[in-house]
């Protein structure tokens, strides 16, 4: 009937039919109909994930042909695309509804594991299974009660009804979730990778919710791994062969999945819509932020070799940090100027704290690698306007070093600080050294440009550090001039300690060259 229903329809047509239907997949899930829950896929979620497929490539089509005529790129919200990101919600939210009621079974079945399991085997059922332990109960029962008619009591023990259920139990829980798995990778990953290519809300909805499933996913994992402790607690002959149950394969296509995401939510921030719509969630502001921390992490990682995608999502993020300054700047302006000017610079700002910790952490780990990575963009930036790039900089640190207070930009500023100054541990850095100036005497031996660095960060910002540091250096070497109006008395000291140490380094590097070369003239 569903097949009928749905079949052949338009996008629009499909979209409005299905927006009217309750998604029974969790439902499904969580009283083991596994059977069902794939037969739902089949023949409704499948044809409406076909449908927002073609909807998506015609949509790039079109702007393409678009782009390629030199018209506007920008994709205006209409009906379709209205259509096209509930539909396209209907489907992820069925992939995600499925890992939740995984769940529920699972984490159901641990509850009060084993002592249900007899009190199941006598026709009290107690708690929902799914087809395979269903029939070994069936089977359980007829040889119960026929133990009960020829000898007149039970002769099967407790521990041997508790292993046989506890098998089933555990080796259908474990092929479910590798099939839930599988439908992951080879469904729901390609279409949320091929929608994502557009630049409609759609685009980012698509690997929104498969980021959201997939971090529901530590929930099942858990149950699981519950669960399949309770089952090998009863476990007792030790020659009745279980299934492998370990979950590090599950948990390492996870993990899998999640990295291919950094690279394609990137690229959703720098095409999407930036324009807010009341009746969406912000899909830029997700994408913005995702890959803000996304890129963090791989810098407090120490990984090695770096990912291949941590250049093009810096470079991503460069664009997308304009796009953010410029939204924010068209939609917030009713506020005092300071407070105005601090929100305005906080795209800006988290750029350039980004780039302190990546500065700091591989001048510390002596990472090469990932301050070429950095360095080689941020110095193409100065190549072309240097005086801007250094303007902007200052600019938005002067702006909020002017607003006295707390905003919601400062204080995830102050958790991503929290979270740099943690990973300093690993390589020995401690923040009481750092905070209380024990620096020099705990690291007698570290670097003096890196040691000022620590000691600058122990009482102001990562951002600070970068533009003092590097930036301004970088900058006055391509021509430009500070700006003496925005510049803090702080930021001046830093520019200016700073300096010394990189003029005494330079005159260290020339020292040799100029002896050895009044040696030859002598």
């Amino acid at each position: 009937m569903l097949s009928e229903l749905i079949g052949g329809r338009e996008l629009p047509q499909l979209a409005s039919i299905l927006g009217e239907i309750d998604d029974p997949t969790r439902w499904l899930m969580s009283r083991g109909f596994f059977g069902e829950s794939r037969l739902w896929f089949e023949t409704v979620v499948a044809p409406a994930r076909v449908a927002t497929t073609q909807q998506s490539a015609n949509t790039n089509a079109d702007e393409a042909s678009e782009t390629n005529s030199g018209e506007d790129s920008v994709v205006s919200t209409t009906a379709s695309d209205g259509h096209l990101y509930n539909l396209v919600d209907f489907v992820a939210l069925a992939y995600t509804q499925a890992v939740l009621g995984l769940y529920d079974y699972t984490h159901a079945l641990t509850v009060d594991f084993p002592n249900w399991i007899v009190t199941q085997a006598y026709d009290h059922n107690v708690r929902n299974l799914g087809p395979v332990p269903a029939e070994l109960l069936r089977n359980l029962r007829d040889g119960l009660r026929f133990e009960e008619t020829v000898e007149g009591h039970r002769v099967t023990s407790v521990a041997n009804i508790n292993q046989l259920l506890a098998r089933a139990i555990a080796t259908e829980s474990i092929d479910e979730a590798v099939s839930l798995m599988d439908t992951f990778e080879r469904e729901f990953w390609p279409w949320a990778r091929d929608v994502s290519s557009g630049r409609t809300l759609a685009a980012g909805a698509a690997l929104s919710r498969l980021d959201e499933a997939l971090h529901k996913w530590a929930s099942p994992l858990s149950s699981l791994s519950t669960l399949f402790e309770q089952c090998e607690a009863v476990h007792r002959d030790v020659d009745d062969q279980w299934p492998n149950l370990s979950l590090d394969r599950l948990t390492a296509r996870r993990a899998a999945l999640q990295e291919k995401l950094r690279a394609p939510i990137a690229r959703v921030a720098t095409r999407v819509e930036t324009d807010m719509d009341r009746d969406r969630p912000d899909v830029f502001g997700w994408a913005f932020y995702r890959a803000h921390q996304d890129l963090l992490e791989d810098v407090l990682e120490d990984q090695v070799p770096i990912r291949a995608s941590l250049e093009p999502c810096l470079r991503g993020l460069v664009i997308a940090t304009e796009r953010a300054r410029a939204r924010l700047l068209s939609t917030v302006q009713r506020l005092h100027q300071h407070v105005l000017g601090s929100l305005w610079s906080e795209p800006v700002l988290m750029l350039l704290q980004l780039s302190g910790a990546a500065l700091v952490a591989g001048l510390a780990r002596q990472r090469s690698d990932l301050l070429d990575v950095f360095e080689r963009v941020w110095r193409e930036l100065l190549d072309k306007d240097p005086q801007k790039i250094l303007d902007a900089a200052i600019s938005a640190l002067y702006m909020d070093h002017a607003l006295f207070g707390l905003s919601a930009g400062k204080i995830n500023r102050s958790n991503r600080h929290q979270q740099v100054m943690e990973s300093l541990n690993q390589f020995g850095i401690s923040y009481d050294d750092i905070a209380y100036g024990n620096l020099e005497e705990s690291h007698p031996n570290l670097d003096t440009k890196l040691a000022t660095m620590f000691k600058w960060i122990g009482h102001c910002e990562f951002e600070d550090v970068f533009v003092a540091a590097w930036l301004v250096p970088e900058g006055r070497d391509r021509g430009a001039v500070l700006r003496s109006d925005i510049l803090t008395p702080r930021l001046s000291e830093m520019i200016d300690e700073f300096s010394k140490i990189i003029e005494g380094e330079a005159n260290t590097q020339d020292g040799p060259g100029v002896q050895e070369d009044e040696a030859d003239n002598c």
